[in-house]
């Protein structure tokens, strides 16, 4: 449902966040079954925000490729971030998915 929710519109963004802060094979497993997932983060490993590896940068390539991107997080993600600040923090209450969100329409529009 979440791929039919990104194609919808063009360049559209879903981002699926799971419950439980650390159990990122749920995310895995949700991700591997329906095979239109483009990112999948668990919080198990860490990543990169921004940079030429970065989320940001393969969420922008999936829009051009293919007008449309899927990403599924799983809750305890923040802290997996190797650029985490505790800005992020405080400003967005332990939610990454509005992070994302935020970072996604400042970078990838």
């Amino acid at each position: 449902m979440a791929s039919i929710e990104a194609r919808s519109t063009k360049y559209g963004v879903v981002i699926v966040k799971l419950d439980g802060m650390n159990c990122g094979f749920n995310s895995v497993y949700a991700a591997l079954s329906s095979r239109e997932v483009d990112i999948c983060i668990v919080p198990e490993f860490n990543f990169e925000l921004y940079g030429e590896s970065g989320l940001l940068q393969h969420a922008y390539n999936s829009l051009l490729r293919k007008k449309s991107c899927v990403i599924v997080i799983n809750e305890g993600c923040l802290y997996s971030m190797l650029d985490y600040d505790h800005q992020y923090h405080q400003q967005y209450n332990q939610d990454i998915s509005l992070l994302l969100r935020n970072e996604i329409q400042m970078n990838c529009f």
